[in-house]
């Protein structure tokens, strides 16, 4: 090492190694090993095996309670290098990702598949949807000509709403605990915004939908004193 030569941080905080104390795995990140002593030693001129010209590293894994599926953990261990190349061409603006998953669990997964789902907020993030097509891979469009409102009022009056459960088998509630839904009109779209019939009753303060025929993405628009608000459910049967 070059004397006077100060070990930037993204190479000195690399996570080539676990502590195992705390329950982690030792060998982590990919990392070149000059005295391949196993060891993460950048002092000693170890460096990170990256991909491309710049990446970052990410470690996750689902040691966690899952309330979205309340399922159980599997046991998984997730690293995902995302990467770019600088060039002059169209890769200079890709992204890539590498993905490797490690069975950290007690159990043993037989032909296992992954898949990947892409979340893209094209201006408001509440009227979007996303789809395949089999000549541009994917597309991501804006049902609602709102995209204006990012922030504010509106996002507030969406966050004041609980639709549950969500996704639903179709049957589902509109409750609020701020506005007043005896005064408030509903109607449904689905993803391409054609409007949807539909049943509802009212409760007290809870609105029940019934949309137990139909399957897929939908936007429920409630009004109140003329201001609309949105929001969407997934309806799996």
């Amino acid at each position: 090492m070059q004397s006077g030569y100060v070990i930037p941080s993204s190479i000195l905080d690399w996570p080539g190694n676990g502590d195992t104390s705390l329950g982690v795995s030792f060998h982590l990140a990919p990392f070149v090993d000059i005295n391949s002593n196993n060891i993460y030693e950048p002092h000693l001129g170890d460096y990170p095996d990256i991909r491309g010209d710049m990446a970052s590293y990410v470690i996750l894994n689902d040691d966690s309670i899952h309330t979205e599926s309340n399922g159980n953990s599997l046991g998984v261990e997730v690293h995902i290098m995302i990467y770019q190349y600088a060039s002059t061409d169209f890769l200079n603006n890709t992204t890539f990702l590498n993905f490797r998953v490690f069975n950290r669990g007690i159990h043993s997964y037989n032909n296992f598949k992954v898949a990947m789902y892409v979340d893209a907020d094209l201006g408001y993030y509440g009227d979007d949807f996303v789809g395949c097509d089999s000549s541009k891979n994917f597309y991501s469009q804006s049902v609602f000509n709102c995209n204006q409102v990012t922030s504010g009022i509106f996002e507030n009056e969406i966050s004041s709403i609980n639709l549950q459960p969500n996704p639903s088998n179709g049957i589902f509630s509109i409750s609020s605990t701020e506005m007043d839904l005896h005064n408030m009109n509903v109607s449904v779209t689905d993803a391409l915004g054609k409007a949807v019939d539909f049943d509802s009753i009212q409760t007290g303060e809870k609105i029940t939908i019934n949309l137990s025929d139909k399957a897929g993405l939908f936007f429920i628009e409630l009004t109140i004193d003329n201001k609309p608000r949105r929001t969407k459910v997934w309806i799996v049967n």
